[in-house]
């Protein structure tokens, strides 16, 4: 079994409740999370087939995301995924969107 109750120690509750780094914790610079060895794992409201995802409409993920060039994974339930969602061009959009039921391939580079 394993044990995470590092979790409660390396991070404290952030914006809408969710656990983010303490402020202890260095943040990692800009040129490691673009490597393109990070693999991103990105909910959202909803996805589509295509990699287009609807957050909370805050626009982070989107910031955040912009030239990352790891893989971008959706984690979802499978009632959130849908054959198309409303996008716009700056959304970041996902290689690969993964619910209980399937992996939904969204790019080549997901292959």
């Amino acid at each position: 079994m394993a044990n995470f109750g590092h979790l409660l120690t390396d991070t404290a509750e952030g914006y809408y409740g969710i656990r983010e780094p303490a402020n202890e914790n260095p943040p990692v610079s800009r040129q490691v999370l673009q490597d393109g060895a990070t693999v991103w794992c990105v909910p959202g409201l909803a996805f589509d087939i295509s990699g287009h995802r609807i957050g909370r409409g805050g626009g982070y993920y989107d910031r955040l995301l912009t030239g990352a060039r790891g893989a971008k994974i959706g984690i979802a339930y499978d009632l959130q995924l849908f054959d198309a969602v409303p996008w716009e061009p700056h959304d970041a959009k996902m290689d690969l969107v993964v619910t209980e039921k399937r992996c939904v391939r969204c790019s080549e580079r997901a292959a």
